[in-house]
């Protein structure tokens, strides 16, 4: 031993026992690592204590402190601290580290069935972690029964681990092509191991990247679902699956697809604020369904549009939905009342969104619920409170485009109702009803044809256009006959 170890291990025990006062949360953790990875248990318990004290949700932290009373063998205390951890966050990488070290210690302890317990939680949990497969082992000690096997397992976990984490240093980088090869190597050489289920899912999420690829990544995600389907449909892995695959579903413009994948990771979730967030996923693809009906032609109903209403106020009046939802959701219901030709009750909807939310975050929606207002008042030939709202817009946005997602992947079929040729035209129609000049006029209709020289309003603006010109043709010919 170098005469540096002992002078490093006698500054760790007088740093961990000089008083804490005034020491943050993570200066007490630093130096409890610091005292853990020399392997000073007792030492990093009191700093740890302090630490969890200080800051009692952090669920590294209770870990933490379960691993070194574990590791000091004080393990009725450790199981405590690990029961204490696990409910803060049920789905990470430290309940899963909890579940485990709780099993060992509980397994140290003479508590075999709580033993089994966890790693029954860790399979159910976490069916692609290391931790599960540590965990195996351990259960083969308990019930004595296949250790060698259990072993052997662990060994090609190992293994496949270690190419694994190469592969993702090639993702990082975006080095793709030996990404690709060294997943496809683990599901080819370690096809039963927890690490090929993670290959397979980081591969449909690399393969996602590529946008010309992205109904391949199904076939990495739908076989991974069926399995984990069957044997951990609550993990966290089977979440995060089922919702890339009602992503990819949106993206390739399927949204009855993505819909009820949507609803499929609301039933897979405990947590109240990612299942309202995957409910309002499905309301919105349920809302993109309808809509695309309308632009490719196919008809819809009433009840449809009002089904789709009552499910967007049910969300809202979650406790767990965010202003942000809310605001979204108010919008799906004034344009659901827009779509179904109500339009008093798709102005007083848009009104209410406009006057309750204020913010960056919100622009978009209360930009649709101005333009939604603007054509109401346009329509009552209020011209003038039609132009405030669309000014609201023009102010705001510029050029840049407010809409146009839908219209984009439909451009075959009519231009989205709220796109920027069409509010543009509403513009001149309210300038045009409210008295502006002729003159005024025509130089809109110059404009217009020129920032929208293939919309579907260029036709009937140019016919404007050429009224107007010739309007203004013949004034100068009447004036100069006047003057001879």
């Amino acid at each position: 031993m170098s005469l540096r170890t002992p002078i490093a291990i006698g500054i760790l025990l007088w740093v961990s026992g000089i008083a804490s006062y005034g020491q943050t949360a993570e200066s007490l953790e630093s130096q409890a690592d610091a005292l853990l990875a020399s392997k000073l248990y007792e030492q990093a318990i009191p700093l740890l204590e302090q630490a969890v004290e200080s800051n009692p949700t952090s669920q590294r932290l209770v870990s933490k402190l379960g691993q070194a009373l574990y590791r000091s063998d004080r393990f009725s205390e450790a199981i405590d601290r690990f029961d204490q951890a696990i409910p803060l966050d049920r789905y990470s990488y430290w309940a899963a580290y909890s579940h485990y070290f709780q099993g060992r210690a509980c397994q140290r302890f003479g508590c075999q069935t709580q033993a089994i317990d966890s790693v029954a939680a860790l399979r159910s949990h976490f069916p692609d972690s290391f931790w599960t497969t540590h965990a195996e082992v351990m259960l083969a000690e308990v019930t004595e029964t296949g250790v060698d096997d259990a072993i052997d397992s662990e060994d090609r976990e190992v293994a496949a681990n270690q190419v694994y984490k190469s592969a993702l240093r090639y993702v990082s980088r975006r080095e793709d092509q030996d990404a690709f090869a060294l997943l496809d190597q683990i599901i080819a050489e370690y096809p039963d191991t927890r690490t090929a289920l993670a290959a397979r899912v980081s591969k449909g999420n690399l393969i996602t990247l590529d946008s010309n690829r992205i109904a391949e990544a199904l076939d990495e995600f739908l076989p991974v679902l069926d399995y984990l389907d069957v044997v951990a449909p609550e993990s966290k892995v089977a979440y995060e699956v089922q919702k890339s695959v009602a992503h990819i579903y949106q993206r390739l413009d399927m949204p009855e697809a993505a819909r009820d994948a949507f609803l499929s990771v609301a039933d897979r979730l405990s947590n109240p604020a990612t299942k309202t967030e995957a409910l309002f996923q499905a309301v919105g693809a349920l809302n993109e369904k309808l809509q695309k009906a309308y632009y490719v032609g196919v008809q819809t109903t009433q009840e449809e549009w009002m089904a789709l209403q009552l499910e967007a106020a049910r969300i809202k009046a979650l406790p767990t939905a965010t202003e942000f939802h809310k605001a979204r959701l108010d919008l799906i219901v004034a344009e659901a009342f827009y779509w179904l030709g109500m339009r008093d009750e798709a102005n007083a909807a848009a009104l209410e969104l406009i006057d309750t939310y204020d913010g960056q975050e919100y622009r978009h929606s209360v930009a649709t619920a101005h333009f939604i207002a603007g054509e109401s008042f346009l329509r009552d030939r209020e011209y003038d409170n039609a132009m405030y709202h669309f000014d609201w817009i023009v102010d705001e946005f510029g050029d840049e485009e407010i809409w146009g997602g839908l219209k984009r992947r439909y451009a075959n079929r009519d231009s989205n109702p709220a796109d920027l040729a069409r509010l543009h035209m509403d513009i001149f129609h309210a300038r045009q009803g409210r008295g502006d000049s002729d003159d005024e006029l025509f130089d809109l209709t110059v404009e217009y044809l020129d920032r929208f020289p293939n919309s579907k309003y260029t036709e009937l603006m140019r016919g404007w256009h050429y009224l107007f010109r010739n309007k203004r043709l013949y004034d100068e010919l009447e004036s100069a006959s006047s003057s001879e």
